[in-house]
């Protein structure tokens, strides 16, 4: 049960409000994992600052209370919040000397919260070895350090906030409990200050943990949105390969590296034969499958790096940066006359499709990009008109 109500706390989506649920509709699926992953490494990159705060903390109370109360009793507990500490902080530096911890991240999620229940309990432990024993001064002290140590893990891990419920709860509680049952002469207004206490740390790491998710959310949303008008503003829409403009842009930085490496770059020009046809026979539709199909068979040809863009209608070009990396041109527009052999099927209707392909080459046929353009585009033309002929 306490772990299933764990997971509904650290869901991302938990304290999100409803308008703001709604108005991330759009977003919040594909954010899940990564708001998941920035909050686990945000509480982990803050959790040492927590940890070495503490064991000063514990370090100035055995110091304080060393003279007069019980050596075992106290040497056991600062012996026990000593190698807690140093294991969670071992479980620190191993997280981020993991290369992607992402794929593991519920592991990593489910090991700092078991370790932040372990802490909370070293602090609990005071009711129960240190305060029966201390002066009321001194059980004063204890208070305001452990008040202290509980708001400072809302402010560090709330990141996380089954962790920083599983240390609040395990830290206070016992604290509480001791003041209200377990003291000789029982403290009821003490037990009953430190279950507010409790309860209101409870709804502030509640509140600053939706705060970062939802910054976090609208930082994605933003990410997304402006990667959105990127991709309009620099792919076709249909085929998702770059449009006219990126391929000027790609051409001419090109261009300026086979400058100054005397490279050759190949620009393909190619154009589907009586592509009209298709379209008004078939539909718009069935055309702009015929395109899709086209599209994914040139991306077996070519490598990543070899850019291919759709400038507009049927009309498309490969530019291949380094040319010596590749088999010779006649090789090349062999191999898209080959992947077009196959009739690309459309409700059940085999078309026909072949394509007209030209050929330019950085700097025999041109040294600038409109040139090269020209000239692809003539030599396809003439090969079109060879074909019809």
């Amino acid at each position: 049960m306490i772990i299933k109500l764990f997971n509904k706390i650290m869901s991302p989506t938990a304290t999100m409000s409803r308008a703001e649920k709604r108005g991330s509709t759009q977003y919040l699926p594909i954010f899940i994992d990564r708001i998941n992953h920035s909050l686990t490494s945000l509480t982990y990159s803050q959790a040492n600052i927590g940890l070495f705060t503490g064991l000063v903390c514990a370090s100035l109370i055995w110091y304080r209370l060393y003279p007069y109360v019980n050596n075992f009793d106290l040497n056991a507990w600062y012996g026990f919040i000593f190698v807690i500490t140093i294991l969670r902080a071992t479980l620190v530096k191993i997280y981020f000397n993991q290369d992607n911890p992402e794929p593991k991240i519920k592991i990593w999620r489910g090991l700092f919260i078991t370790g932040s229940a372990f802490g909370g309990v070293c602090w609990g432990l005071l009711a129960i070895f240190l305060m029966p024993y201390v002066h009321s001064s001194d059980e004063v002290l204890l208070l305001m350090i452990l008040a202290g140590i509980t708001a400072g893990v809302v402010a560090f891990i709330a990141g996380l906030l089954a962790a920083a419920f599983a240390f609040l709860i395990t830290a206070l509680l016992p604290v509480a409990f001791y003041f209200i049952f377990i003291k000789a002469s029982s403290d009821y207004l003490t037990g009953a200050t430190v279950t507010v206490y409790l309860l209101f740390l409870l709804m502030q790491s509640t509140k600053i943990h939706s705060m970062l998710q939802n910054g976090l959310l609208l930082q994605f949303e933003l990410n997304e949105a402006k990667n959105q008008l990127e991709q309009t503003a620099t792919h076709d829409p249909l085929t998702k390969v770059a449009n006219r403009h990126l391929f000027n842009l790609k051409l001419e930085k090109a261009i300026e590296t086979a400058k100054k490496t005397n490279a050759k770059i190949a620009l393909l020009y190619l154009d589907l034969n009586k592509f009209k046809s298709i379209n008004d026979i078939y539909g718009h539709q069935a055309g702009d499958q015929v395109l899709l199909v086209f599209v994914e068979r040139l991306k077996t040809l070519f490598k990543d790096k070899d850019m291919i863009a759709r400038l507009g209608g049927d009309e498309f070009t490969v530019t291949i940066d380094n040319l010596a990396q590749h088999k010779n041109l006649e090789a090349i527009a062999d191999d898209v006359y080959r992947v077009l052999e196959t009739p690309v099927s459309i409700n059940n209707v085999k078309l026909d499709v072949r394509a007209s392909l030209g050929v330019s080459i950085y700097p025999t046929d041109g040294t600038d990009t409109e040139t090269l353009l020209r000239v692809a585009d003539s030599k396809m033309y003439s090969a079109k008109r060879a074909l019809s002929n």
